[in-house]
């Protein structure tokens, strides 16, 4: 997501850089990831208030709602179907079969996606200076001092507020 701003910060540059086709798939690609994370729960939520209301599978009134309807039970559809069958055959093909009905959790993982991408739009909003770093394994003892040294890490980059300035 902020990768996408920092990109988009200055967007007909970018345009210049990429040319139209490129900056299309940018857009696409980039901002369709996160447009898909943040939508996604939503489609759940109009599925639970319709079935709520009993309307489900129920026929729309007009032939666009009825072509609309039908649209989006196939993209449902297709794209659950595909991926899951995409996973499943990844994890053929490398010898992992047992893996591969784990690709029936994708919805679920998908939803943990959403779940990251509004985690990330509000502390992009209510802290967009903080940086949430991911611990690995392995990392407390790759910093460990030696007898006598500084435990305290060098910083990864040291950039100057100059120099800063030029890369921004």
């Amino acid at each position: 997501m902020q990768t996408y701003l920092v990109h988009m910060r200055q967007p007909r540059r970018l345009w210049h850089e990429l040319g139209a086709r490129r900056f299309i798939g940018f857009q696409v690609l980039m901002g369709g990831m996160i447009l898909s994370a943040l939508v996604h729960p939503w489609f759940y939520l109009l599925i639970a208030f319709d079935l709520w209301q009993g309307r489900l599978l129920g026929v729309p009134d007009t032939v666009f709602g009825q072509w609309l309807l039908g649209i989006g039970i196939f993209n449902l559809i297709a794209g659950y179907v595909s991926a899951i069958a995409l996973g499943t055959v990844a994890a053929a093909r490398r010898g992992r079969l047992r893996l591969a009905a784990h690709a029936l959790m994708m919805p679920a993982y998908w939803l943990a996606i959403s779940y990251a991408a509004y985690r990330a739009l509000w502390q992009l909003v209510a802290a967009p200076y903080y940086w949430e770093k991911t611990e690995h394994a392995g990392r407390a003892s790759a910093h460990a001092a030696a007898p006598g040294e500084d435990a305290t890490p060098a910083p990864a980059l040291a950039v100057s507020g100059e120099e800063a300035q030029r890369l921004a």
